[in-house]
């Protein structure tokens, strides 16, 4: 009966995450850009699978990854072999241990870290994301704590892509003229 249960409530969550990004996609699918400060910046997205799209990424240090995209994450992820190499290179900080509640519905202690640079589409970035470290070679997720930080951002289904509305820097360098 047990088993069952745990069955049921484990599709019940898959469901109900879908659900979750579908109505996250539609709420921001019509956000226009405002302010002439923002950038633009346009991911293209690879899809593997029944709707798991997933963009490149590269955190400080390491070499360019595919990162899940997943608005029901409330944090972006990095996993146990990579957060070594981070560290070994100086380039996160411990932040704080939270209780987290994994896909499957299960609790699990995880530890926050701060990592000094992430970028999105080989320039847009974003410095001291808060990132949550899981097991071993897990999978990696770009989730809200980065997404919220671009905010707008746009899901678009046909091409894959995702659009950010703002980064913390793009990382050019503009000329201001020979005095400067």
């Amino acid at each position: 009966m047990q088993r069952e249960l745990t069955h049921i409530v484990s599709h019940f969550s898959r469901k109900i995450t879908g659900l979750l990004f579908a109505s996250v996609v539609i709420g921001v699918s019509h956000v226009s850009l405002a302010c002439a400060s923002d950038v633009q910046v346009t991911l293209p997205l690879a899809e593997h699978g029944m709707s798991t799209y997933y963009a490149r990424v590269t955190v400080q240090g390491t070499a360019e990854r595919s990162y899940m995209v997943d608005t029901g994450a409330g944090y972006t992820t990095i996993n146990q072999s990579m957060l070594k190499q981070l560290k070994k290179d100086g380039q996160v900080e411990f932040k704080r241990c939270i209780t987290a509640v994994m896909a499957d519905g299960s609790e699990k202690s995880v530890d926050i870290y701060s990592v000094r640079k992430m970028t999105l589409g080989g320039n847009c970035n974003f410095h001291n994301v808060e990132v949550a470290v899981l097991p071993g070679t897990s999978r990696t997720i770009l989730g809200m704590s980065l997404l919220k930080r671009a905010a707008p951002f746009t899901f678009n289904a046909e091409p894959p892509s995702l659009s950010l509305g703002q980064c913390d820097d793009t990382g050019e360098r503009v000329a201001l003229g020979p005095d400067v």
